[in-house]
Protein backbone atom coordinates (compact mmCIF):
# COMPACT_ATOMS: atom_id res chain seq x y z
CA UNK A 1 0.00 0.00 0.00
CA UNK A 2 1.37 3.39 -0.95
CA UNK A 3 1.41 5.91 1.89
CA UNK A 4 3.21 9.12 2.80
CA UNK A 5 6.93 9.31 3.32
CA UNK A 6 7.83 11.21 6.51
CA UNK A 7 11.23 12.71 7.35
CA UNK A 8 12.07 14.38 10.65
CA UNK A 9 15.12 16.64 10.80
CA UNK A 10 16.80 18.40 13.73
CA UNK A 11 20.15 20.17 13.92
CA UNK A 12 21.73 16.97 15.33
CA UNK A 13 19.43 14.06 14.46
CA UNK A 14 17.34 12.81 11.55
CA UNK A 15 14.82 10.07 10.94
CA UNK A 16 14.03 9.61 7.26
CA UNK A 17 11.72 7.65 5.01
CA UNK A 18 9.10 6.55 7.51
CA UNK A 19 6.23 4.99 5.57
CA UNK A 20 3.14 6.39 7.32
CA UNK A 21 -0.57 6.06 6.69
CA UNK A 22 -1.51 8.86 9.11
CA UNK A 23 0.30 11.59 11.05
CA UNK A 24 -1.12 13.82 13.79
CA UNK A 25 0.82 17.05 14.38
CA UNK A 26 0.74 19.72 17.11
CA UNK A 27 0.45 23.02 15.21
CA UNK A 28 0.21 26.47 16.72
CA UNK A 29 -3.52 26.48 15.92
CA UNK A 30 -4.25 22.99 17.27
CA UNK A 31 -3.73 19.38 16.26
CA UNK A 32 -3.97 18.48 12.58
CA UNK A 33 -4.27 15.05 11.02
CA UNK A 34 -2.57 14.32 7.71
CA UNK A 35 -3.54 11.41 5.46
CA UNK A 36 -2.31 10.30 2.05
CA UNK A 37 -3.06 12.81 -0.73
CA UNK A 38 -3.46 15.70 1.71
CA UNK A 39 -3.37 19.17 0.19
CA UNK A 40 0.03 20.84 0.18
CA UNK A 41 0.67 22.86 3.34
CA UNK A 42 3.37 24.62 5.31
CA UNK A 43 2.65 25.08 9.01
CA UNK A 44 4.35 26.04 12.24
CA UNK A 45 4.65 23.30 14.85
CA UNK A 46 4.17 23.76 18.58
CA UNK A 47 5.83 21.85 21.40
CA UNK A 48 3.86 18.59 21.55
CA UNK A 49 3.44 14.98 20.52
CA UNK A 50 3.71 13.81 16.91
CA UNK A 51 1.75 10.58 16.35
CA UNK A 52 2.80 8.52 13.34
CA UNK A 53 0.80 5.50 12.21
CA UNK A 54 2.81 2.99 10.24
CA UNK A 55 1.20 -0.10 8.72
CA UNK A 56 1.36 -2.00 12.01
CA UNK A 57 1.51 0.47 14.91
CA UNK A 58 1.57 4.02 16.23
CA UNK A 59 4.87 5.72 17.05
CA UNK A 60 5.04 8.77 19.32
CA UNK A 61 7.66 11.51 19.31
CA UNK A 62 7.86 14.69 21.37
CA UNK A 63 8.95 17.70 19.35
CA UNK A 64 10.04 21.06 20.66
CA UNK A 65 8.60 23.26 17.91
CA UNK A 66 9.43 23.67 14.25
CA UNK A 67 7.91 23.64 10.77
CA UNK A 68 6.19 21.04 8.61
CA UNK A 69 5.95 20.91 4.83
CA UNK A 70 3.55 18.51 3.13
CA UNK A 71 3.62 18.10 -0.65
CA UNK A 72 2.86 15.15 -2.95
CA UNK A 73 2.70 12.57 -0.12
CA UNK A 74 6.07 13.74 1.22
CA UNK A 75 6.16 15.24 4.72
CA UNK A 76 9.21 16.95 6.18
CA UNK A 77 9.32 18.11 9.79
CA UNK A 78 12.19 20.49 10.58
CA UNK A 79 12.14 20.69 14.37
CA UNK A 80 14.20 22.27 17.13
CA UNK A 81 14.47 19.00 19.02
CA UNK A 82 12.84 15.58 19.26
CA UNK A 83 12.57 12.78 21.80
CA UNK A 84 11.22 9.28 21.27
CA UNK A 85 8.41 8.44 23.70
CA UNK A 86 10.09 5.19 24.73
CA UNK A 87 13.16 7.18 25.88
CA UNK A 88 11.18 9.26 28.40
CA UNK A 89 12.04 8.19 31.98
CA UNK A 90 9.52 7.02 34.58
CA UNK A 91 10.26 10.17 36.58
CA UNK A 92 8.40 12.35 34.07
CA UNK A 93 5.34 12.82 36.31
CA UNK A 94 7.40 14.39 39.10
CA UNK A 95 9.32 16.46 36.53
CA UNK A 96 6.00 17.70 35.13
CA UNK A 97 4.70 18.68 38.58
CA UNK A 98 7.95 20.53 39.32
CA UNK A 99 7.83 22.39 35.98
CA UNK A 100 4.19 23.33 36.62
CA UNK A 101 5.03 24.67 40.08
CA UNK A 102 7.99 26.63 38.71
CA UNK A 103 5.82 28.20 35.98
CA UNK A 104 3.18 29.22 38.53
CA UNK A 105 5.65 30.71 41.03
CA UNK A 106 8.16 32.58 38.89
CA UNK A 107 8.07 36.35 39.36
CA UNK A 108 10.60 37.71 36.87
CA UNK A 109 9.15 38.17 33.36
CA UNK A 110 12.28 36.95 31.56
CA UNK A 111 12.34 33.81 33.73
CA UNK A 112 8.61 33.30 33.12
CA UNK A 113 9.14 32.63 29.40
CA UNK A 114 11.66 29.86 30.10
CA UNK A 115 9.49 28.40 32.89
CA UNK A 116 6.44 28.22 30.59
CA UNK A 117 8.50 26.58 27.82
CA UNK A 118 9.83 24.04 30.33
CA UNK A 119 6.25 23.35 31.46
CA UNK A 120 5.08 22.82 27.85
CA UNK A 121 7.96 20.40 27.19
CA UNK A 122 7.22 18.43 30.37
CA UNK A 123 3.52 18.32 29.55
CA UNK A 124 4.21 16.96 26.04
CA UNK A 125 6.68 14.40 27.41
CA UNK A 126 4.11 13.22 29.99
CA UNK A 127 1.43 12.93 27.29
CA UNK A 128 3.72 10.80 25.09
CA UNK A 129 4.78 8.68 28.07
CA UNK A 130 1.14 7.93 28.89
CA UNK A 131 0.42 7.02 25.26
CA UNK A 132 3.01 4.24 25.22
CA UNK A 133 1.99 2.94 28.65
CA UNK A 134 -1.63 2.27 27.57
Amino acid sequence: MSNMIVSILTPVWSLKNINASEVILPTTTGKIGILKDHASIISTLEVGVVSIKTDSEWQYLVIFGGTVIVNNNQMTLAVIGVEKAQDIPDTIESEFLQAKQNAENVKNQSDKVEAILSFKRSKARLEAFKMIKK
